[in-house]
């Protein structure tokens, strides 16, 4: 594909709150309804984090990260699989099985079959632990927790439990059991977009296009794309690893049924930073060809270890079937943010930030509705080879 970038420079904003929305603004998006409900409405226990503690327990007795090329390799920054590591130090059959049970129960759990593979990784706390991790310094294990977490256990090699701050990186250092995000956020968007389909929302990649029109073979297909990202605060604690964004792209298809596009961000990792993607190549978010109304609605999200993207589709559906179909647009925001377990909304953080009413021709930078993150929008048009 080539990209060009439309000359037209029309500013149109995105609007958010009562003059489209009337009483349901962003007060209900961010603020009032959801929100008040996630409030009040007790956090469900995440479940993975019993599965990660346990293995971290059992890990840190028969783990030999002593030997240097694991020390090297997660001194490096980078994760190890946790089940072909099993093999490589020679755990025990023990160990070995409750991590391949633990590896089953998280996908359950996410709501992906086994064809995702091995989602659990071994990787190093912070990467202000590098230097002492190489250096032979004594580590601990830790699984990791839940976003609101106050306090994680580590174990050492001894099997000894210490407790340790959730939000201040300590100085010792610290090897996490957890979920790989990358394998997590791409089988997880698949499986969304399948069970999206399958409670009829339609669901494609924003790169797909027009693929059986002979229109769009000729013409390609305008596009709204993104060149910088901020995010203002991903409330990441240390032990999660790095931020997982992806966007929820919401509205009505040509066919007048609701349309979810994915959007997956990996280039996104950390708060406080603004990504700028080079000129000639910025990231589609919107392929117009997937929208009537000339308008779609943003919904920027954090993969986690509590999302399970089967009840994600199931409850988004449910919302979006109910309000589409009058023959006019009508802001998606809200349902899809209605569609989230309120736990979202209060300490997991796994939503982020929502923009309504993007048209073709949004142009300049503008903060969500949540004021968590800034995109910059530019229309621009995609020709077909």
């Amino acid at each position: 594909m080539k990209w060009r970038k439309l000359s037209m420079r029309t500013a149109v904003p995105v609007i958010a709150g009562s003059v489209l929305l009337g009483t349901a603004g962003i007060g209900s998006a961010v603020g009032a309804e959801p929100r008040a409900a996630a409030v009040s409405a007790a956090k469900s226990a995440s479940t993975l984090s019993p599965i990660t503690d346990g293995i971290a327990k059992d890990l840190a007795t028969s783990l030999n990260a002593d030997k240097a090329d694991i020390r090297d390799v997660l001194g490096a920054g980078k994760a190890l699989d946790l089940l072909p590591l099993m093999e490589k130090i020679g755990a025990s059959a023990g160990v070995k099985n409750k991590v391949k049970k633990g590896n089953s129960e998280a996908l359950r759990a996410k709501g992906l079959d086994a064809t995702a593979g091995s989602v659990l990784e071994l990787r190093l706390g912070h990467d202000s632990m590098r230097q002492a991790l190489r250096e032979g310094k004594d580590y601990l294990i830790v699984g990791e927790a839940d976003d609101d977490a106050r306090t994680v256990t580590a174990y050492d090699r001894t099997g000894k439990a210490h407790k340790l701050d959730a939000h201040k990186v300590p100085k010792t250092p610290v090897l996490v059991v957890g979920i790989n995000g990358d394998k997590a956020i791409k089988a997880g968007l698949a499986e969304l977009r399948e069970s999206l389909k399958d409670t009829g929302v339609a669901a494609n990649l924003p790169e797909d296009g027009l693929k059986n029109s002979s229109k769009a073979s000729l013409s390609g297909y305008d596009a709204t794309a993104i060149d910088r990202v901020y995010l203002r605060e991903d409330h990441e604690p240390w032990h999660k690893g790095d931020a997982e964004i992806y966007l929820l792209v919401a509205g009505v298809n040509p066919s007048g049924e609701p349309q979810v596009d994915t959007v997956q961000m990996p280039y996104v990792n950390d708060d406080g930073r603004e990504y700028v993607l080079p000129v000639e190549m910025p990231q589609i978010i919107v392929n117009w060809s997937h929208f009537k109304y000339g308008a779609a609605d943003l919904v920027m999200m954090e993969e986690d270890g509590s999302t399970n993207y089967q009840e994600l589709a199931r409850a988004i559906s449910k919302g979006l079937l109910t309000v589409v179909g009058g023959g006019q647009y009508v802001p998606l925001v809200d349902e899809v943010l209605k569609a989230f377990p309120s736990g979202w909304f209060s300490d997991d953080h796994d939503y982020v930030d929502s923009w309504y009413t993007v048209r073709p021709t949004t142009w300049d930078p503008y903060f969500g509705a949540n004021n968590s993150a800034k995109l910059s929008f530019g229309p621009w048009h995609v020709d077909e080879i």
